[in-house]
């Protein structure tokens, strides 16, 4: 797949995990201070991700 589909794809999974966690506001300032975190942390965010795009 295209890498346009990718970010696509990465940013649906995203907005829906912390959909439970955050409002809508604080999903999008999410998504700048996530880039911002060391490798580790992020490996736990994507970690996340996955189980929850799995459990859909």
């Amino acid at each position: 797949p295209s890498s346009a589909t990718n970010a696509h794809i990465c940013t649906n999974t995203h907005t829906h995990t912390y959909t439970y966690t955050h409002t809508r506001t604080d999903i999008h300032k999410h998504r700048h201070t996530l880039r911002t975190q060391p490798p580790r942390i992020r490996r736990l965010y994507a970690n996340a991700q996955r189980q929850h795009t799995q459990q859909q």
